[in-house]
């Protein structure tokens, strides 16, 4: 009895039908968190602490909404949109770097994480000269609650910028000594994502403590 005309387009659609789910999950397999488990986990943990001084910020600015905006008068947001910009500036320098070094352009990479890294120790220079104003002035944390939160949260991104500076001195060097390296790139990708992280909470901080009313 001859097989129905049928039957050969049923088993080629099987076949079709593996070798889709064989690509997918090929494609499954080759992607990875781009910080990695452990450094990931550091940055979550890093997001879940500033959203909780976050929170507690709101809560205390809503007790005494007249204290935090006379407060806020003090802090110059022009300064804060100054380093607002030269952290931005920062990571696209980061990205250029990271696609030059896929490219195995290693001295051209090196030369923009240079310049990241011009930009993290510049925000610092700004920084530095925006607390000795306010330190003149006589404020401090045990001035009211809003420079308590604001010498905390600043001080904390501050750390995590000085972290962030290290990282990329070390992607840098060894983008200099670099030949061809698959790893080289997948650790600038972590650095890179850490580096992101701290301009996406700057965003947040300046959004927070300069402009909110």
């Amino acid at each position: 009895m001859d097989k129905p005309m049928g039957l050969p387009m049923i088993e080629s659609t099987k076949d079709i039908g593996v070798n889709l789910v064989g690509d997918i999950h090929m494609e499954t397999k080759v992607r990875h968190l781009p910080a990695g488990p452990a450094l990931t986990a550091i940055m979550l943990y890093d997001l879940f602490l500033f959203g909780a001084i976050f929170v507690s910020y709101t809560l205390d600015r809503n007790k005494d909404v007249d204290l935090f905006n006379s407060s806020q008068e003090v802090v110059n947001a022009n300064v804060g949109a100054i380093n607002t910009i030269i952290l931005l500036t920062s990571s696209w320098f980061v990205v250029a770097a990271i696609e030059m070094a896929k490219e195995e352009k290693w001295r051209i990479s090196s030369r923009l994480f240079s310049g990241a890294i011009c930009c993290g120790v510049l925000f610092m220079m700004v920084k530095a000269f925006e607390y000795a104003v306010k330190v003149s002035a006589g404020l401090s944390m045990v001035t009211n609650d809003f420079f308590m939160y604001y010498f905390v949260l600043t001080g904390f991104h501050g750390l995590h910028v000085l972290i962030g500076i290290l990282f990329l001195a070390f992607c840098r060097w060894k983008a200099r000594t670099a030949v061809s390296s698959g790893e080289n790139v997948l650790f600038f990708e972590k650095c890179g994502t850490y580096w992101h992280v701290v301009d996406v909470i700057w965003i947040m901080l300046f959004a927070l403590l300069y402009l909110v009313r």
